[in-house]
């Protein structure tokens, strides 16, 4: 169970095909691709374990109370964002799954809060539907229009509509309070921006850079899951990324990942892969 639950780390921290992968752990390309499906399943099985969105008055007061502290934007239950996970043209309705930046992919939808934790995710629809379509057909805003469920908004950038429980940046700002209103709407939807490019170098599998994921796309949906949840362990573990701490440039990263290729040396995959073996007890 430890080499299938190695194998599988491996290829979703390094981002490298199967046989790479089974060359680093000795293991055949065979049970590379069974040890990943496995794994990813065991995993998926798991989801409601470790992403979740509390809606208790002591995690909203927390949630409300550190947003407002970092950035003067009151009542802010979460952050919302897409990230697009590439894949190979998949056998049915290949067309859905072209983006508009011309590759195929799953358009993923995240929430986080402000320590980066995943709260909601949904990795089921095609790369072409619109973030805002893949929201009105998810479980948030039921979330937040049930009465007395939750008592603040989520943040969203221009792709959002506006809602009463979502506020989006204002397109025109005049006066200097649209402006402090843009600049505190900014300043805290970083937040999701920089988890998105925290989960990429976490796990190179989602990062277009390194590779594009050759599985059908139901697998690669419980893939995203999987990560995400190895995301949010990692956090309960205090398993932080070298540059987690500066949210600018993982920011900056995640908007540029799309169009240029990262680079890394073999002693930082190496550190991530160790870092990604200490997950390997809760699964044992």
């Amino acid at each position: 169970m430890a080499v299938k639950v190695t194998t599988a780390l491996s290829f979703y921290a390094l981002g490298s095909f199967q046989a790479s992968t089974g060359s680093i752990c000795s293991v055949s390309q065979f049970a590379v691709h069974r040890s990943i499906i496995e794994v990813t399943d065991a995993l998926f099985c798991r989801a409601d374990n470790f992403i979740c969105f509390p809606i208790d008055e002591q995690h909203q007061q927390q949630r409300a109370t550190h947003s407002y502290r970092f950035a003067g934007f009151p009542r802010v239950q979460g952050v919302i964002d897409c990230m697009r996970v590439a894949i190979r043209a998949p056998v049915h309705d290949a067309v859905t799954y072209m983006n508009h930046k011309g590759f195929y992919s799953i358009n993923v939808q995240l929430v986080c809060d402000y320590q980066h934790r995943i709260m909601q995710v949904n990795a089921h629809f095609p790369g072409s539907l619109h973030s805002a379509f893949i929201l009105r057909q998810s479980s948030v805003p039921a979330l937040f229009e049930e009465e007395g469920s939750m008592g603040g908004w989520l943040l969203g950038d221009k792709e959002y509509p506006l809602q009463p429980w979502l506020m989006t940046p204002l397109k025109h700002p005049r006066t200097e309070a649209e402006h402090r209103y843009n600049e505190a709407h900014s300043k805290t939807r970083i937040t999701v921006e920089c988890t998105i490019g925290i989960l990429k170098q976490r796990f190179r599998c989602l990062d277009r850079s390194r590779c594009v994921l050759q599985y059908s796309p139901h697998k690669v949906s419980r893939m995203i899951m999987a990560c995400c949840i190895l995301h949010n362990f990692a956090l309960q573990r205090g398993l932080t990324m070298e540059d987690e701490q500066n949210e600018e440039s993982m920011a900056e990263q995640e908007s540029d990942s799309d169009d240029e290729e990262s680079i890394e040396t073999p002693t930082v995959q190496q550190g991530r892969l160790m870092r990604q073996a200490l997950i390997l007890d809760a699964f044992e």
